[in-house]
């Protein structure tokens, strides 16, 4: 009896380890996967910076001059002119209403990837999520951001200029 008790404890802690390992993989993923979201869009960022660089405006900015100039990174290329994010998310890239600065607006993001991409924001002029701007500029105040990104899809955007 000792033993089929102490087999049945040693499979119980066996399964207790193999959630934790689970769990902890999964977090760890969500974190890539919100790190890989604002290296992509720093690139994409940079990428369009440069192509316009010695342009007075962006005009002719869009999702389909974007992935034709090669601005776009490959994991985000979604078609001619789709661009998506890591959670399958449209990301649009547009003229601005002013000229001289373009849109970046992502969607369908997580909450805890939002904040990374709020606060890995460098450089952007303005940043709005669901449709209500964060005051300054990154790095945002934590809980100001983790308000905002509550919802469980978030909309993103970011506002970069010349």
């Amino acid at each position: 009896m000792d033993g089929i008790v102490g087999r049945v404890m040693q499979i119980a802690v066996g399964l207790i380890l193999l959630v934790g390992v689970v769990v902890g993989g999964q977090k760890m993923f969500a974190s890539s996967k919100a790190s890989n979201a604002v290296g992509d869009m720093m690139t994409l960022e940079q990428n369009i910076q440069s192509a316009y660089s010695a342009q007075p405006n962006f005009t002719s900015l869009s999702n389909t001059a974007s992935n034709a100039g090669g601005w776009t990174p490959s994991d985000m290329v979604n078609g001619a002119s789709g661009i998506i994010n890591q959670w399958g998310g449209t990301v649009t890239v547009a003229v601005d209403a002013t000229s001289t600065q373009f849109d970046l607006t992502e969607t369908n993001v997580p909450p805890v990837a939002c904040t990374t991409m709020a606060n890995g924001a460098q450089g952007a002029m303005s940043v709005t999520v669901n449709g209500s701007a964060l005051t300054g500029t990154a790095p945002f105040d934590p809980a100001t951001v983790a308000t905002a990104c509550s919802t469980s899809q978030n909309t993103l955007k970011f506002v970069f200029g010349h």
